[in-house]
């Protein structure tokens, strides 16, 4: 199985060459996966998946736990419908990280993992690190 950064950067590599459909057809149904907590996003997260979503051309998984209210996720659905951005959110109970980590081995191809700041994330520690993705913290 390819690994998504492989993946990543063979698309990068014909785009550079001058091949612009086969870097998409290689990244097609990619997917960015944006992990939440208990809390609402911080508006640096909310703007930087509005933009990157669409620059990449990529969906967006949203990780909550399954006990956050509705309507804490409100701003950023009506954002994200607003911007042109495929979504779906993904409940999780317990961990985080593993809810991370189940979703990297799920249907689609993950390009990268943005933590929302409201996780305290440090995204250089080991466990983060052995995602076997880029982990971003806007």
């Amino acid at each position: 199985m390819q690994r998504p950064i492989d993946r990543l950067f063979g698309a990068v590599t014909f785009a550079e060459a001058g091949e612009p459909q086969a870097a998409l057809d290689l990244l097609d149904g990619r997917r960015v996966v944006l992990a939440l907590g208990d809390a609402p996003p911080a508006a640096s997260t909310l703007r930087y998946v509005l933009n990157c979503c669409p620059r990449v051309q990529a969906g967006l998984d949203i990780l909550h736990p399954s006990s956050l209210r509705p309507w804490r996720l409100r701003g950023l659905l009506q954002a994200l419908s607003g911007g042109g951005v495929s979504w779906r959110q993904l409940p999780f109970d317990g961990d985080v990280q593993q809810a991370v980590t189940a979703r990297l081995q799920g249907d689609a191809p993950v390009i990268f993992v943005i933590l929302d700041r409201a996780l305290n994330p440090r995204p250089e520690t080991a466990p983060w690190n052995a995602l076997g993705c880029p982990v971003v913290v806007p």
